[in-house]
This record gives structure tokens, C-alpha cells and sequence, in this order.
């Protein structure tokens, strides 16, 4: 099974509600979370780039979660200059805790093989061959809080989008080269951040993110818990919808 077209929207219950949009240290934190992930992919990458914040992005995914639809956004680069646009989406009950939304879409590793660059059967791993898809250096993210949620009917539901430019999950690519940390960067750009290609704040002066959130390894097992998983399959612009119910361990 190809993963690389696959982008998984995911749902989640958890307590008391929260804002209705990101604050400086909430973006922080996601960027933080990102690169983190990026940093630390297995087998180790080669190309893989540093992140930083672009606010043109954020602003059209703070439009899209604004609406309050939980669906993908049909053309998120309509608006975007210069490159395509990917797109990761995820809601929640309760208090938002800003990088868990970056923290569930990187755990999807625990279903994905490098080696055959697929997931394991059943599953989908978008979300997290976006995360660490090694051209995708600009994220832009935005947060509502919806008093309804439409498409899932969910009430007083938060609502996080976030946007990567260039855009990852080309059908038959890895999401990185497999190698040495920062020997195989785009435009000989080798000098090395964290494992990451470039140095913060060397690409446009956006936010590169700090925050004192700690991100710790991926656990794939031992988990208890329960999620509500509502897929999309995007195959060549064409946005197919299927809902999954399932209960699993270890969303907390």
C-alpha cells in the first residue's frame, strides 16, 4: 500500500475548552514540535530541512479553520505564492495543548516502513510523511474554537490547520533521503541545525520557534485510551471522505 497520496484528519475528546486562536508561545511550541520530529526521523535524513513559520500559510489556514468544517481546504495554495501547499488537520474536545496536534500526526510512525515506503495494512500515515517530508520548510498553522464543527456535527470543538509549503506526499517518493545529517541538502546549503539543513532564521526571517515544551520519543506501544479517526484519501485532486470508528490506547 503507497502512502504518500494519504492525509488523515483526526479527532479527539479530552476536558475544558480553550482559545479561539494561536498565541506566540502555541506557535512556538508547534514549529518546536516539528522540527523536533523532523530532527529526529530513523533512519536518519540526509536532506532534511529546517522549518520556520511563514505567515501568508497561517493565514490561510486560520481562514479555513475560521469556517469551522473539519474537511480539507480544496485549494489551499489558491492564495499562496510560489509553491504547492500541504495540509494536516486535527480537532479536539476540551483544553488545546498546543504541539499534541504535531505529537499525534508523528506518532503515525509507528505504522509506517521506511524501507517500503508504506503503511502497515489498514492504516494511514499522511499526516506523518508531512510532518517530515524534507522539502517542506515553511509551516503556517491556525485554531478555532467551534461552537458547532461542521461535517462531524461535533459541539464547542477545537479546530487546528496546518499548512507546509513546498507541499509533501508525492505518490513513489520517500518522504527524505536516508543518509548522513546534512550531507545531501538543497542548494549545497550542508550547514547543520539539530540534524536539520540551515540555520534558524536563515530563509526570510520567519519564526523558527523556542518554546520549553519537551517532545519525548514515539512510544508505539502500551498505549490505552480512545480515538475517533476520520480519514481523507486525496488521489489527484479528486477528495475522497471515509470514516473509521475505532477505540485505541494511549491518546491522552
Amino acid at each position: 500500500m503507497q502512502v504518500l497520496s494519504v492525509a488523515t484528519i483526526l479527532l479527539f475528546v479530552g476536558g475544558s475548552f480553550g482559545a479561539t486562536s494561536l498565541s506566540q508561545d502555541q506557535i512556538n511550541t508547534i514549529l518546536q514540535a516539528h522540527n523536533n520530529y523532523r530532527s529526529a526521523v530513523s533512519p536518519t535524513a540526509a536532506n532534511m530541512e529546517y522549518m520556520e513559520w511563514d505567515d501568508s500559510l497561517a493565514t490561510i489556514a486560520q481562514s479555513w479553520a475560521d469556517g469551522c468544517d473539519f474537511a480539507h481546504n480544496p485549494s489551499p495554495e489558491a492564495t499562496y505564492s510560489g509553491s504547492s501547499v500541504g495540509e494536516n488537520i486535527y480537532a479536539s474536545t476540551g483544553s488545546y495543548n498546543a504541539g499534541k496536534e504535531t505529537e499525534k500526526w508523528n506518532k503515525e510512525v509507528c505504522d509506517y516502513t521506511y524501507s517500503s515506503n508504506s503503511c502497515k495494512s489498514g492504516e494511514v500515515c499522511g499526516h506523518y510523511t508531512q510532518v517530515v517530508w524534507a522539502s517542506s520548510n515553511k509551516l503556517g498553522c491556525g485554531m478555532k474554537l467551534c461552537s458547532t464543527l461542521a461535517t462531524v456535527n461535533w459541539n464547542n470543538a477545537n479546530l487546528v490547520v496546518c499548512n507546509y509549503a513546498p507541499a509533501g506526499n508525492f505518490r513513489g517518493q520517500k518522504p527524505y533521503v536516508s543518509g548522513t545529517s546534512c550531507t545531501q541538502c538543497a542548494n549545497g546549503n550542508n550547514n547543520c541545525s539539530d540534524k536539520l539543513c540551515g540555520n534558524p532564521g536563515n530563509a526570510g526571517g520567519g519564526t523558527s520557534g523556542s518554546s520549553n515544551t519537551t517532545f519525548p520519543p514515539v512510544q508505539c506501544s502500551g498505549d490505552n485510551g480512545a480515538a475517533r479517526h476520520w480519514s481523507m484519501l486525496s488521489l489527484g485532486g479528486v477528495v475522497v471522505t471515509l470514516l473509521i470508528l475505532n477505540m485505541m490506547q494511549g491518546w491522552d
